[in-house]
């Protein structure tokens, strides 16, 4: 259906004092494109476990951010007033993956184009995000990420032979290197040397093969294997 059948003018030329009928079609505009957001998300991810509430937040945003633009129209007041209010909020949420900060642009992109009554931007926009979205979840780049952690542990100062440990972790480990060591020193105990180790394994099924070696080492102690994408530590 093309969208030239809807006539968008009638809204934008009563854009100072909006119907409620314009108000309505402009948020539920809104709720439809950021669920359709919110849906390639839920088919495009690869996240085990995602941020709570997220898919709500980005079905949420859209209209939040529509009725923020409809208050606010062509006032330069009421965008200060807004700035001001806002300021007062303090954002703490940790969003370290790319990718789900873009789904929240995108989110809120939608509800800014159906605050102005970009209509047609909206649509078009939208499609074309759920589009490449779909595009690049079949592509290679969305190969899975090489499988990274961290080991840590320590050792005795003095007459230890560190290629027991070199040749375990050549054995199940593609790449590591030493992220740092240092020097431990307790009354109660002997000195110490502990290391901090980068790697990425061979195959991300043998972390627990890759610890139990570790631990079978005389004096290695502390044995600490952490993982990332959302792993727990082992």
């Amino acid at each position: 259906m093309s969208l030239e059948l809807f006539d968008f003018t009638a809204f934008q030329t009563n854009a100072e004092n909006p119907t409620v009928l314009s108000l309505a079609f402009t948020l539920i505009c809104a709720l439809i494109l950021s669920s359709l957001i919110a849906l390639t998300y839920e088919r495009t991810s690869r996240m085990v476990h995602r941020p709570d509430h997220f898919i709500q937040a980005l079905v949420l945003a859209s209209p939040v951010t529509t009725t923020i633009m409809l208050a606010i129209g062509d006032s330069v007041a009421r965008g200060l007033g807004i700035i001001g209010a806002l300021a007062i909020i303090r954002f703490r949420t940790n969003i370290t993956d790319p990718r789900n900060i873009l789904f929240i642009f995108a989110s809120l992109a939608v509800g800014l184009a159906c605050g102005v009554y970009g209509f047609k931007i909206g649509f078009v926009g939208t499609g074309f995000f759920c589009m490449a979205a779909f595009l690049l979840s079949w592509s290679p780049f969305n190969a899975p990420s090489i499988f990274l952690g961290e080991l840590r542990f320590t050792i005795p100062e003095d007459g230890f032979d560190m290629g027991k440990v070199q040749a375990i972790m050549k054995t199940y480990c593609r790449e590591s290197e030493i992220k740092r060591f240092r020097l431990i020193t307790r009354e109660e105990l002997p000195p110490r040397l502990e290391y901090l180790y980068v790697f990425t394994l061979r195959r991300s099924a043998e972390a627990q093969a890759f610890r139990k070696a570790l631990l079978h080492v005389p004096d290695l102690h502390d044995v600490r294997v952490t993982l990332e994408q959302n792993q727990p530590a082992i």
